[in-house]
């Protein structure tokens, strides 16, 4: 194990090269500026990086129904993919841990290469469709107030997906 706090991008890059057998490369994903990412070291405090990784923990838990999840590194958030019909039309899914979207972790799904519908119909287990994008959320906060979370989350993207399906 390899800890960041204190740690540079660099450091960290130059470790985990020495671990892997393969060339690394930074991603050219269109990312905020920050400051690690400007050499700066990370600052984490422990107590907010159990957290997230509870979330994660939480969120791979709830989609273990769902094959080949993966981190996305272009929003850091855990997620997978479903084809529908070959490359243009599928269904994601994932958690996020927040966003400038949603300053609190939420489960999404979106559906890819149909048509939005003019009139979308209510979802179940507290979830509701974004505001921002064509997709389906359910917050943290609806979450945790479930009677139990476990069941809400995988209610939320079974229910969701079958709804989607129907429409390609």
């Amino acid at each position: 194990m390899y800890s960041l706090n204190g740690k540079t991008l660099d450091n960290g890059l130059h470790w985990l090269g020495g671990h892997v057998e393969a060339q690394l490369l930074l991603r050219d994903y269109e990312m905020p500026t920050h400051r690690v990412a400007e050499g700066s070291p990370f600052d984490a405090k422990p107590e907010e990086l159990s957290e997230l990784a509870d979330w994660f923990t939480f969120g791979q838990q709830a989609m273990d129904d769902f094959d080949d999840c993966r981190i996305w590194p272009h929003h850091f958030d855990l997620g997978w993919l479903l084809q529908i019909e070959g490359p243009e039309k599928s269904i994601g899914g994932g958690m996020s841990p927040g966003d400038h979207f949603y300053d609190q972790p939420y489960f999404y799904i979106n559906p890819y290469g149909v048509d939005r519908p003019a009139e979308l119909p209510p979802l179940n287990t507290g979830a509701r469709w974004a505001n921002d994008w064509f997709g389906a959320i359910l917050t943290a906060e609806k979450v945790v107030a479930a009677e139990n979370p476990q069941v809400a989350a995988k209610s939320f993207f079974a229910d969701t997906v079958s709804l989607m399906k129907a429409w390609y």
